[in-house]
């Protein structure tokens, strides 16, 4: 008697797609077409998912690093996995129902896992080497001091946000709150300009964090001014400032904006 072979579910190719990308997903679909003596099919299918990950894989390195940071690690994967779920419903839904109607296994969720987790380390290993070749490992194995660079943007953050207090409360406080405040956020920007200057000097930066330095550095500099001519208003209790330190304000506002892009 011949032995019934069993189909990957359009669920297991779902997670298998998840975890490998559509490199995986061409893997098993073509398995499935095997299973069903579909054997050109399944090539197409397997030649599909390898030119589908490679194209993936170049739009993903295209699109520019403020928009990818600002992208949900979950989203890229969400949407190629639908994509996938809606082709296998297309292609083989109708012999996966029929498979399943008749009460015949599927194959194991976890062996499609293994091979979405061995297209994963395939992928990784890939992208690696074309690192080493092209000389550049800084994404994936930073030179610089990483822990010491993220202790100092942690201190400034919370310099920033204690010294920009004084702008968001709800009660008007007296005088002379106002003017201990106002002392206190410019030393604390006088601290961070320091900061950054340290981390301007860690060795073996990458690029775009030497950018962001040069903007955090213009950043406290337009604080510091902020901070002066504010405190100068207070103390010669005079409106004389007022247009200055809003140029000023419109100023760290642009900037803002820029360093977020």
């Amino acid at each position: 008697m011949d032995e019934i072979k069993k189909l990957y579910s359009k669920r297991a190719i779902t997670i298998t797609t998840a975890i490998g990308s559509p490199l995986a997903a061409g893997i098993l679909i073509r398995e499935n077409y095997k299973t069903l003596h579909k054997e050109k099919e399944g090539q197409i299918a397997l030649i599909v998912g390898i030119v589908t990950t490679i194209l993936l894989f170049v739009i993903i390195y295209s699109i520019p690093d403020n928009i990818m940071n600002r992208t949900p690690n979950a989203i890229i994967p969400a949407i190629y996995t639908l994509i996938i779920a809606l082709i296998v419903e297309k292609i083989q839904g109708q012999e996966l129902k029929t498979h399943k109607e008749n009460n015949l296994e599927f194959q194991s969720l976890w062996k499609a896992a293994g091979i979405g987790a061995i297209c994963l380390v395939v992928i990784l290993a890939v992208i690696a080497l074309i690192a080493f070749i092209s000389g550049d490992l800084s994404d994936i194995f930073p030179k610089y001091d990483t822990v010491a660079y993220d202790k100092k943007i942690a201190q400034f953050t919370e310099n920033e946000t204690t010294s920009l207090k004084i702008f968001k409360l709800t009660e008007t406080p007296d005088s002379v709150t106002i003017m201990q405040e106002l002392k206190n956020g410019l030393s604390l920007w006088k601290v961070n300009k320091l900061i950054i200057e340290s981390a301007s000097k860690l060795k073996d930066l990458p690029k775009a964090l030497t950018i962001q330095n040069e903007k955090l550095n213009r950043y406290c500099d337009l604080r510091i001014e902020h901070f002066t001519l504010i405190l100068k208003a207070q103390t010669e209790k005079s409106e004389k400032y007022s247009t200055q330190i809003n140029e000023i304000g419109a100023k760290i506002d642009n900037l803002i904006a820029d360093m977020n892009k």
